[in-house]
């Protein structure tokens, strides 16, 4: 089973209320503190706590603590005391985190917003840029292209030290190093496209999708 957590917390540029970080170790603490930006820092904190969420759920609370998180030569997190699968992702005021201890697992969410296309085409393979710009609705198609390529390179591990272009998903599906990754389209709130990337095909997935109000 795959556990996704998501929560919208406001922009009004307020503080973070002190009661929140009453279960968050040190560690993680600082780091959280150390973005400036008062909205960073929202939504570093509801990353954590909704991965601490997420281990309560799955029964296996106190075996993983947010300060025991280590992180890879690519900067990707994990626990280096078991085998919980995670990752998080945010953009404007949405936060999601993926958490299963059956397989690895890539999430990224992106807020549909106004961009120039063409900025992006050296991250496009030209079957891709055709297919956003045939599109009725580009810019909708550019997020969905964008989060299945992000969620799938995150769950390798790898990051952009694998170049978009460099592969191409079709129906749902792509292969990395020989490792073949499947797709799927999260549906989240309004104004947000989202894609989890595992590698576990689609018919053995179960997934609970939950929003969480934190902030």
């Amino acid at each position: 089973m795959i556990l996704i957590l998501y929560s919208l917390f406001s922009d009004n540029g307020k503080k973070i209320p002190p009661e929140l970080f009453a279960g968050i170790p040190e560690k993680a603490r600082r780091q959280i503190l150390k973005y400036r930006n008062i909205e960073d820092q929202k939504a570093c904190l509801t990353g954590k706590l909704l991965l601490q969420k997420g281990i309560s759920y799955l029964g296996v609370h106190g075996s993983y603590d947010l300060d025991t998180i280590s992180y890879t030569h690519y900067n990707k997190p994990y626990f280096s005391n078991g085998q919980l699968h995670f990752n998080i992702s945010h953009s404007h005021n949405c936060v999601v985190c993926a958490i299963s201890l059956n397989c690895p697992l890539g999430i990224d969410v992106e807020h549909i917003r106004p961009i120039e296309i063409q900025d992006f085409t050296g991250y496009m393979a030209p079957a891709e840029l055709a297919l956003i710009n045939g599109s009725p609705t580009p810019v909708a198609a550019f997020y969905r292209y964008w989060t299945q390529k992000e969620c799938v390179i995150k769950a390798d591990g790898k990051g952009l030290g694998i170049p978009l272009k460099d592969f191409l998903i079709t129906d749902g599906e792509t292969e990395i190093n020989n490792t073949k990754w499947f797709v799927k389209e999260i549906h989240l709130a309004h104004g947000y496209i989202c894609n989890l990337a595992t590698d576990a095909t689609g018919k053995e997935l179960t997934l609970q999708i939950t929003e969480e109000k934190i902030l």
